[in-house]
């Protein structure tokens, strides 16, 4: 049958978020057609939607390199068919094919997808909500329960024990869920639109057909920390200077040397405020006049973390130890770390900064 390339691969790269990056399970890496749908599966996340094709083309196909091929290919239409062990497509002058089994043994159709009546519209602010949190939950395995993302009913949130972050809204959701971070980050590129829950599993569909299921934690099986009292901060506001973003970027340059503190020192006191990347290879140094009125304070925090932040939010709360953010619905708090005793000390008041034997050096131009 006759097959518009573009709108095939982008079916299945809809879909590729359910294939494994290892076979755990028999054909979890592999893309699954039967009855005119595509399938895949791994352990977390189910997808499935229209192929497109033929109802009689039934089989698991090699996914990987099937996305590969027609990447390459230079088409608009291809003219495609199967075999008991091939998934072959053809053109002008031009033959390709990729491995298929015929028999079909991953459970892909075990899942129950609720009725088109158990389906429900999202919340207009949910996928923000997610977008704003999800990168807060941690990737170190060894902190099983934070590497989810909680979906409580009145709030989406996510902690890895450095940052915490929660947007509250009202979610819709029957029970609290959650999803694990690597899961649940698929949801901003597919333009997700509707929900639905059943036993273990919380489901997201699109306009197109797309169905996206991730296996989920939920009600009585929830045991995310409450963060409540950790969001909640005493401290100095504070504004973090125009263009401060790019700054920490030429900063990080040099701090990015440092593997395991990977951090730029930023010091603050009445009127001024100075950002400082530095490494055994090299520094960067810029002083800002700033709008400060409070007690001087100093700490230390990623660049990669300050560039992220200060690109949508400027005003802030900085507190013992901690760096708060609060804007409409979206809360972000973020551990500070304190300078060592050997750190250069923040510039005097008079333009320069002592060395270390005390006689003083002229600072550098901003």
């Amino acid at each position: 049958m006759k097959v518009n390339r573009e709108e095939f691969l982008r079916k299945l790269e809809t879909v590729a978020p359910g294939l494994s990056k290892r076979e755990f399970l028999e054909q979890s890496t592999s893309l699954i057609l039967k009855n005119g749908m595509m399938y895949t599966l791994d352990q977390e996340i189910s997808c499935r939607c229209p192929s497109g094709l033929n109802s009689s083309f039934e089989g698991a196909v090699h996914a990987k390199k099937l996305l590969e091929f027609l990447r390459k290919l230079n088409v608009s239409d291809m003219d495609v068919e199967v075999t008991d062990s091939e998934f072959s497509m053809k053109g002008k002058r031009w033959l390709g094919g990729v491995r298929m089994e015929k028999k079909i043994v991953l459970p892909v159709e075990e899942i129950d997808i609720p009725e088109d009546s158990e389906w429900y519209d999202l919340a207009p602010e949910f996928l923000t909500a997610v977008s704003e949190v999800e990168e807060c939950a941690s990737k170190d395995q060894t902190l099983e329960v934070l590497t989810y993302v909680h979906l409580h009913t009145n709030w989406v949130e996510a902690c890895d024990n450095t940052r915490m972050t929660r947007y509250y809204m009202n979610t819709g959701f029957e029970k609290p869920y959650m999803v694990k971070r690597d899961s649940i980050k698929h949801l901003l590129q597919l333009g997700v639109s509707q929900y639905a829950e059943s036993f273990n599993w919380l489901h997201f569909r699109n306009k197109s057909g797309l169905i996206i299921s991730f296996l989920s934690l939920c009600g009585d099986m929830v045991n995310f920390p409450d963060l409540t009292k950790a969001l909640k901060l005493d401290g100095h506001p504070f504004a973090f200077p125009h263009g401060i973003a790019e700054e920490c970027e030429k900063a990080g340059i040099f701090s990015a040397d440092n593997p395991d503190e990977d951090l730029v020192r930023i010091d603050i006191k009445p009127l001024k405020m100075r950002l400082k990347g530095e490494s055994l290879i090299g520094r960067y140094e810029r002083r800002f006049d700033i709008p400060y009125d409070g007690k001087e304070l100093s700490f230390l925090i990623s660049p990669k973390l300050l560039c992220g932040i200060t690109r949508k939010h400027t005003n802030c709360i900085v507190g013992e130890n901690k760096l708060k953010i609060e804007s409409g619905n979206y809360v972000f708090v973020t551990s500070l770390f304190a300078p060592k005793p050997q750190d250069i000390p923040a510039p005097s008041s008079n333009g320069h900064s002592p060395s270390v034997d005390g006689k003083k050096t002229s600072s550098e131009s901003q």
